[in-house]
């Protein structure tokens, strides 16, 4: 890029700043100005304007060069991170001297044609005003003429640069025995939902999405095979936004096997995807949506299945081995290799594994099934056959065993195709298929140790009934790449909620948390005697006497809202501003036997707020805990937080990923072991204030006198999604999650059959998160028109080893991102920097 400076000076010259490191290049073009030689008598004059010319033309060519990469610009993260890292590396080098050429010669050294030029010299210096990582730079010109200094100086930032944005999906499930005990009921999740342990995977864990109606909304990705009956669900992602979340989802990818057991499981995408577009790539963004993706086995035993809503919102299919049929004709040969951990796995059990398939319902007959899309199987390269498993079962093999299937887009076979049956039939347009496979009008059979067996030529066919055509054309399209299967290169979460609380560099509040426990032991340095009126030497309940909200007369010391009641208002009887734990909440002996009321108010304390929930501790009925904090999510140093964690004690911690990039560890032993903490009682918020007002989430109303209404919100919507076209004209779209809930290993979050609510982002990745809560009915997007969307648990996102739902109702996770100045922003480590801009001209100066 050419930047020119036009010259007010008779006689300047235009010309190019080449700057030069063994580090780094930046070619700088530019307008540097010499004025011409005149017969001034003040000679020093003279020089020294030619050095500041010098200096400063410099200074504002490497500026030109060196900033201003934004999104707003059209720039992408890649590109503005690449700049601001060369700037930083540039700061750990020595001073860099400028080749000062033009460009009106076509880059030759000005000097060449204009002696006076080679009177000139200029050197560059950056450097960094702090030891932070991201520190403000100062950039030092430094011109002589003729023995005359002179020196400008730039300022720049990088205010808006993130350490790595981690985005969490809005369930997440890690652990090996299918994340639950039984199986998963009404679940509704608003966002992306993942199965992301790798030794899931490896052990080949069972997850049983099998149990009346669970929706499940943009991308869903397991490690491990996958059984799904019932009305079960698929959907799009309802958080795109072009330019900000660009995936549109209706996407399942599954690393090992999957079977439809019954029933009519649906895949309803609400993005368009053209069944006659045969060049959209799945591994590429912007057609990396409307597929279902399973690596080993998908199995059809389903009956009316409907993957697609139609051809112009299509939804393809890719498998390693595609079967449609009952079970009792699948064979013993792949009902084995399907349960088994790898190929050489002989101990397997593979009664348990198809028990935990149907999750206690019978399978259907495979009958009814329709795919709008095309079918692709893949496997007969050793690249897809041996990855992972090793195992040759899945060879892209395609069996349908005296069923009906419909297929509106095409079929194409990467290995054998066996049809059989009185009633078998496929019906689609075209079926292709490679060079030297067949198709067989029989069984697909296996010898004595599992191996398919080839059929006889007699059963080879080259038409069947339903089909109009088949090619062998060895084809080879884009659209049927085979799509990654992201988990299977997951970054691990390399700190847990041990780290967060207790490590050194990583922890934003060890020092808060630990001075709450007595030295030396993991008891809570509570006074027992007086646990509502604790002394300063001992940590507060959060219903402590220092807390109350009211005066001797009963009047509120501090109203948050509109005190008349005609607006929203929240008239709290304790306001906490200091960290402290809860016990019980809602007992009678402290006059809150309707439920207590209570803000914590970060802007009062100014500072980050720890509230530790006691071990056995518990609420009862009516307790809503509001968070007052203006801070920006978004700004660094500027962000506070409130984090509710388990009683776990203090423990010991490691921190591996530090000093050699290794999942860090630590000391179990050393902490509490199952802590426990319980939400029970008919309601429980835990909610940012700013979201409760606008809301209609709960109120509390004196019809009679509404100035002493203790509850109001204003019944409008809530939209945590990027678009603002979701936001209806007095609703609001909510700011990043700066509430938190952190839970050790072997603890657990019990939610109880009450309407319970909490807006946080959860984190309790070796921990259990249980409930049979009907959560609230709310107004939120992206479920919300004209009715409340039902039973809401969760705003913000759920990372757990066990989920158990104890009672089937419809609990609903809203996703809603945290704020990337927390410490979770790093629980999957630093990874990439997030950058909307790079280095930014705060100011110049001279010296």
């Amino acid at each position: 890029m050419k930047t020119k400076f036009k010259s007010q000076r008779k006689g300047a010259v235009l010309a190019t700043v080449t700057v030069v490191s063994v580090m780094m290049v930046v070619i700088i073009m530019s307008a540097t100005q010499l004025v011409s030689h005149t017969n001034s008598k003040t000679n020093e004059v003279y020089r020294d304007k030619q050095a500041y010319y010098v200096a400063a033309s410099c200074i504002r060519a490497f500026v030109a060069q060196t900033t201003g990469f934004s999104h707003d610009a059209g720039n992408t993260d890649e590109e503005i991170t690449e700049q601001i890292r060369q700037l930083q590396q540039l700061a750990t080098q020595d001073e860099v001297e400028v080749k000062i050429t033009s460009d009106s010669h076509g880059g030759s050294k000005v000097g060449d044609s204009q002696p006076r030029w080679n009177n000139a010299k200029c050197t560059l210096k950056v450097e960094a005003l702090t030891s932070d990582i991201n520190a403000p730079l100062k950039v030092i010109s430094t011109a002589t003429y003729l023995g005359r200094t002179k020196t400008v100086v730039a300022y720049l930032n990088v205010a808006t640069l993130r350490n790595h944005k981690f985005t969490p999906k809005a369930l997440e499930i890690i652990g090996t025995d299918g994340g639950i005990d039984t199986k998963f009921e009404n679940l509704q999740v608003y966002g992306a939902t993942g199965a992301t342990s790798m030794e899931s995977h490896d052990m080949n864990t069972v997850y049983k999405f099998n149990h009346n109606e669970n929706k499940l909304y943009g991308e869903t990705d397991i490690n491990g095979s996958m059984g799904v009956q019932n009305n079960n669900r698929f959907y799009s992602n309802p958080y795109f936004f072009e330019g900000v979340d660009d995936t549109m989802g209706c996407v399942l990818n599954v690393s090992r096997s999957m079977v439809f057991v019954a029933n009519t499981p649906t895949f309803e995408p609400r993005f368009g995807k053209q069944l006659d577009n045969m060049e959209l790539n799945p591994n590429l963004s912007g057609s990396d949506y409307n597929f279902l993706n399973v690596r080993q086995a998908l199995i059809f035993c389903s009956n009316n299945a409907k993957i697609g809503t139609n051809d112009e919102n299509s939804v393809d299919v890719h498998a390693g081995l595609l079967y449609f049929g009952n079970k009792d004709n699948i064979g013993s040969a792949l009902e084995t290799a399907c349960a088994r951990k790898n190929q050489t796995d002989t101990t397997v059990d593979v009664n348990e594994y198809w028990e935990n398939i149907r999750a206690g319902f019978n399978f259907g007959d495979g009958n009814g099934n329709i795919i709008h899309g095309h079918v692709f199987t893949h496997g007969r390269d050793a690249a897809n056959i041996e990855e992972a498993t090793g195992d040759t079962m899945f060879n892209g093999d395609m069996v349908i065993a005296n069923a009906k299937v419909e297929v509106t887009g095409d079929v194409y076979v990467d290995g054998d195709l066996y049809m059989w049956g009185s009633d078998a039939q496929l019906t689609t347009k075209t079926v292709h298929m490679k060079n030297g496979r067949h198709v067989y009008n029989c069984k697909r059979q296996y010898d004595a140790n599992g191996n398919v067996i080839t059929p006889s030529t007699s059963d080879i066919v080259t038409t069947l009934k339903g089909v109009g055509e088949i090619k062998w054309d060895d084809w080879s399209v884009p659209r049927g790449k085979r799509p990654q299967f992201p988990l299977l290169s997951e970054t691990p979460y390399y700190y847990f909620p041990e780290h967060l609380l207790c490590q050194d560099g990583v922890s934003t509040i060890k020092g808060k948390y630990e001075a709450m426990y007595k030295p030396g032991t993991d008891e809570l340095n509570v006074d027992t005697a007086n646990p509502y009126h604790a002394d300063s030497d001992h940590v507060p309940q959060i219903t402590d006497d220092r807390f109350r909200n009211k005066n001797s007369d009963g009047t509120y010391k501090k109203v948050y809202g509109d005190p008349s009641g005609e607006g929203p208002v929240f008239r709290p009887d304790y306001v906490v501003t200091e960290s402290c734990y809860i016990n019980v909440l809602g007992e009678d002996s402290r006059g809150d036997a309707s439920g207590a009321y209570i803000v914590i108010d970060v802007d009062e304390a100014q500072d980050d707020i720890v509230v530790v929930l006691k071990n056995g501790g518990y609420t009862r009925n009516n307790n809503v805990i509001l968070v007052n904090n203006s801070t920006d999510p978004e700004v660094p140093g500027e962000a506070k937080f409130v984090y509710f964690v388990s009683d776990s004690g203090v423990g010991t911690t490691y921190n591996e990923y530090a000093t050699s990039g290794e999942i860090s560890t630590y000391d179990h032993s050393t902490f509490i072991d199952k802590p426990k903490f319980s939400f029970t009682g008919a309601t429980n918020i835990v909610m940012d204030l700013k979201t409760y007002f606008n809301s209609n989430v709960y109120t509390d109303v004196n019809n009679g006198d509404p100035s002493k209404t203790r509850a109001k919100c204003s019944g409008e919507p809530l939209n945590p999604t990027p678009d603002p076209a979701n936001t209806t004209p007095n609703g609001i779209q909510l700011r990043s999650n700066n509430i938190f809930f952190l839970f050790t290993e072997g603890s657990e979050l019990f939610c109880d059959e009450a309407n319970t609510i909490l807006q946080a982002s959860v984190y309790m990745p070796r921990a259990t998160y249980r409930t049979s809560n009907k959560g609230r009915n709310i107004k939120i997007s992206p479920d919300f028109v004209t009715n409340d969307m039902e039973s809401v648990a969760i705003i913000g996102n759920l990372v757990c080893n066990h989920y158990e739902v104890e009672k089937g109702n419809r609990n609903a996770i809203v996703y809603l991102g945290f704020s990337p100045c927390s410490m979770l922003s790093v629980i999957k480590g630093h990874g990439d920097e997030h950058a909307t801009t790079s280095y930014e001209l705060d100011h110049y100066a001279a010296s």
